[in-house]
């Protein structure tokens, strides 16, 4: 450096956030205006997304090939966020090729978030073929946590 003023000056970007910072920047689309934003996680508020619902599908079990389990309930073990709404449902295809299904919604978690690892009994019964189990939650519904699903249930005898 020649004849300035002494400060030395990053040579390299980030895109524009000083890596003293050590934020990551990710590129998002905004749902309202459809441009391209750039925006950070805050780790310290727990996720609950304001404007847009979500939810998570788990692959189809098929628990014995042509046989109808029937579930009875659920054990769902999460970290307490803070409070959260959901809806459990499970879907199935009955012998007759239908698709049924079975919701139940409940709400868990404390006002106050303790961070302690909880778990809840889902009263949720079906029974069906190729079962398969989603959650989901409105928007600004609370912080969703799953950690474990565990399924309860049953399977009919076979006699061939």
């Amino acid at each position: 450096m020649s004849g300035g003023s002494g400060i030395a000056l990053p040579t390299t970007s980030n895109g524009g956030v000083f890596a003293a910072n050590q934020v990551a920047l990710y590129p998002c689309t905004n749902v309202i205006t459809g441009k391209t934003e750039y925006r950070t996680f805050d780790p310290t508020q727990p996720p609950n997304d304001p404007v847009l619902p979500s939810s998570y599908t788990w692959r189809v079990e098929q628990v014995l090939p042509y046989r109808n389990p029937t579930i009875r309930k659920l054990f769902w073990t999460f970290t307490d966020l803070g409070q959260v709404s959901v809806s459990w449902t499970l879907t199935a295809v009955t012998e007759q090729q239908k698709v049924i299904s079975q919701t139940t919604s409940l709400g868990v978690g404390n006002y106050i978030p303790t961070y302690a690892i909880m778990t809840v009994e889902v009263d949720i019964n079906l029974t069906g073929m190729n079962l398969q189990l989603s959650v989901s939650k409105l928007a600004g519904a609370g912080p969703l946590s799953v950690l474990k699903v565990v399924i309860i249930g049953e399977v009919e005898e076979y006699t061939p």
